[in-house]
């Protein structure tokens, strides 16, 4: 579809009231004057039923292909505007939004109002003018759904699959389901539920189990992955499954070595306590205490290992169990308290109530020493006593440190996916929470991100089969053919692009890229790093974005008359340009020569893009992003600020001052961050005086004539 070339300008009358010192009546004589502006209404209540009707009644009667709204949009989401445009019998795609309150007005310059207003909307316009109109069509999507497991955390998110409809391949490199330990969930509270489960996951007609089998190939992507399933035999066979759930059980590891110790009479595992509660035909661990000071039952967590909540809430019940079932002392040692887990502050205070005592050791692990009988001697500095401390125990009870179970590694590597600095199969970062990955359709629930409990677990395994079934339960999932476009005559089958993306959403089918609409971010760092600029990018397409650049270096520009430097800052959308909209709308003093340029990602930003605006006139470039740990698309913040660096060097080489180019990382709450940054480089430019480009095209003044710092504070 072609991008619409008439294009209706409507102005939300009530808002634009409410603007300060803003001349309605020229704004609209400006718009009547733009190419693509083919009529410019005012109307009452735009976002209300009766204005989208009205709207709507405007758009058949001046045959119109598309419409800019402009009015306080401030209080209404996109996609609660989307279904209200569908409601009203209008194509979302082709309405286009410009919110009052994103713009830069102050109270005391109507002019600058008024030149801020024009260029802005004028900006906007050029956007929407060069946008390629998305086409959908309904993709098919398989509803088998690949299960990682044997826990049961997999064999609930089976028969929460199952139930909903989808079929499932349950495959783990265990030889049976379920585990009946304790330290897995299964105590006599959860036994009967438990059993259920296992029971129900037995019904090979409904679940389809490989047991003793690892994941070979995976290849594909959301909706369509193709995957190899081997036995310890050799045999394979290939399945077509549309998502991934993954809840391997961890590992328990109890490092005795580190401790000079061997598993026996004296120092045992948590678990292997927890294996022995009765009814059990192994005798106690312990002896029954008879003396009037009875050695106590020391329990170390942590130390030589990180600790989790989940384990020391296990060692708390057993401590528990301890004093109160079988009359021993028991004293815990722990390098950190870990109480911020559900219910496990409470437990803490029951045992303590019970007697057990706790002590934090600070200054490095305890000592443990072997007394001349043969028993074992505990030495640390207790922190309440001030003094060294040497207790002989009746037993050591030694917490395990749980890791990614041993083939994690080399699954992660077949399924592509980032893991956390554990190992564990949900990467670091901030978006993945609570259940993603960064490949979409694949979800780490459970024990496959982090040794969590099992209730918090099952809520997981809900949440991530309820996500799979909206992806997949109908069987096809309507897609965009055009979200990614590419040129086919200039793509050198170089596969950049299949090797940079950060969420697996291209594979390679007769050696050309495919784009996967249900897997792309949108990003936008393939088609930055395309050396052969192949790729475009829905609504951040180059035509919009060297448009955007061409208005703002133009004239009327928002510093028409030279007296400020002008600022173009290529804003990422989710972090950068949230801070330039807090800032504008808390009336932050902002350089009166400031445009804005949203791009999906700042690994979208184009070098292209930095030196267009350098050659058209700008005095200064900022490129602002993420920081590091929370860019949507894990690698653009770092190719961007890699990019600056070069581009920095080069403008150097041509004769311009590197300082007139910044990078910056930004939360979307920065608003100050980005005023001051904005402020900061405008104050560097006064000093600069105007780029030698800009003298080029404005040959009657060499320099600003506001050399004065501009100032701190709200307010230009």
């Amino acid at each position: 579809m072609s991008p619409p070339t008439r294009i209706g300008l409507f102005l939300g009358r009530s808002a634009a009231q409410s603007t300060p010192r803003l001349d309605l009546a020229r704004l609209k004589k400006a718009g009547e004057s733009w190419n693509q502006v083919k009529v410019v209404q005012e109307l009452e209540q735009l976002y209300s039923p009766d204005g989208l009707l009205r709207l709507r009644e405007a758009m058949i009667g001046y045959n119109l292909e598309g419409a800019m709204l402009v009015a306080d949009s401030q209080a209404l989401r996109v996609k609660t505007l989307a279904l209200q445009l569908t409601a009203a019998g209008l194509d979302p795609e082709a309405i286009e939004l410009v919110s009052w309150r994103d713009l830069n007005l102050t109270d005391q310059n109507s002019e600058l109002n008024n030149l801020q207003v024009e260029t802005v909307l004028r900006q906007a316009i050029a956007r929407f003018a060069h946008k390629d109109r998305l086409q959908f069509q309904d993709m098919p999507v398989c509803q088998k759904v690949l299960v990682l497991g044997h826990g049961w955390s997999a064999l609930q998110a089976a028969t929460q699959l199952r139930n909903l409809g989808l079929t499932v391949l349950l495959v783990t490199s265990r030889g049976e389901l379920g585990d009946k330990r304790p330290a897995s969930g299964y105590t006599e509270e959860t036994a009967r539920t438990l059993d259920q489960l296992l029971a129900e996951a037995n019904h090979p007609a409904e679940i389809e189990v490989h047991l003793s089998s690892r994941i070979m190939e995976f290849e594909g992507t959301a909706g369509q992955y193709r995957v190899m399933v081997a036995d310890n035999e050799g045999r394979s066979q290939t399945y077509q499954v549309g998502g991934v759930i993954l809840a391997p059980e961890p590992e328990l590891i109890t490092d005795f070595a580190a401790w000079n110790l061997a598993p026996g009479r004296w120092a045992i595992s948590l678990g292997d306590l927890e294996d022995w509660w009765p009814p059990r035909d192994k005798p106690a661990p312990f002896q029954t205490p008879t003396a009037a000071e009875p050695h106590p039952v020391i329990f170390l967590l942590g130390f030589t290992h990180h600790s989790f909540p989940v384990s020391q809430q296990r060692a708390y019940r057993a401590a528990l169990r301890l004093a109160e079932g079988y009359g021993q002392r028991v004293l815990v040692l722990l390098d950190h308290y870990k109480i911020a887990d559900e219910g496990l502050e409470a437990l803490s205070q029951q045992a303590r109530q019970a007697g057990i005592v706790f002590a934090k050791v600070n200054g490095g692990q305890p000592v443990i020493e072997t007394t001349d009988d043969g028993a074992l001697a505990v030495r640390f500095f207790d922190e309440v006593m001030n003094q060294d401390m040497t207790v002989r125990p009746e037993l050591l009870i030694l917490e395990e440190a749980i890791q990614p179970p041993g083939e994690a590694r080399e699954l992660a590597k077949v399924l592509d996916l980032q893991s956390d600095s554990y190992g564990f199969f949900q990467g670091d970062h901030i978006y993945n929470l609570p259940i993603y990955t960064n490949r979409t359709g694949i979800l780490a629930v459970g024990p496959a991100r982090g040794p969590i409990s099992l209730a918090e677990s099952f809520q997981e395994v809900r949440e991530a089969a309820l996500h799979l079934w909206e992806l997949l339960g109908s069987g096809s999932s309507r897609a965009a053919l055009n979200r990614i476009s590419l040129d086919r005559r200039k793509c050198a089958i170089c596969l950049t692009c299949y090797r940079l993306c950060p969420h697996r959403a291209i594979s390679v089918v007769n050696r050309r890229p495919v784009f996967s609409d249900l897997a792309c971010k949108v990003c936008g760092l393939c088609a930055a790093e395309c050396p052969m600029e192949a790729l475009q990018i829905h609504n951040y397409n180059d035509r919009q974005i060297q448009a955007e650049l061409s208005v703002l270096v133009s004239q009327p520009t928002i510093a028409s008359d030279a007296d400020y430097p002008l600022i173009l800052a290529i804003c990422c959308r989710n972090s950068a340009l949230e801070a330039a909209r807090l800032a504008i709308q808390r009336k932050l003093a902002l350089p009166p020569g400031l445009g804005l340029i949203e791009v999906p990602c700042a690994g979208k930003v184009d070098p292209n893009y930095v030196m267009t605006g350098f050659k058209a006139g700008a005095d200064g470039v900022m490129v602002l992003a993420c920081h590091p740990e929370s860019c949507r698309s894990y690698r653009g913040s770092p190719r961007a600020q890699e990019r600056v660096a070069l581009l920095q060097e080069y403008l150097q080489e041509v004769g311009l001052e590197p300082e007139r180019l910044v990078y910056g990382g930004l939360a979307s709450g920065m608003s100050q961050e980005f005023a001051h940054m904005a402020r900061q480089l405008a104050n560097r430019l006064q000093e600069f005086g105007q780029s030698p480009l800009r003298r080029a095209n404005n040959r009657e003044k060499s320099n600003f004539p506001h050399p004065n710092p501009l100032p701190e504070g709200k307010g230009i």
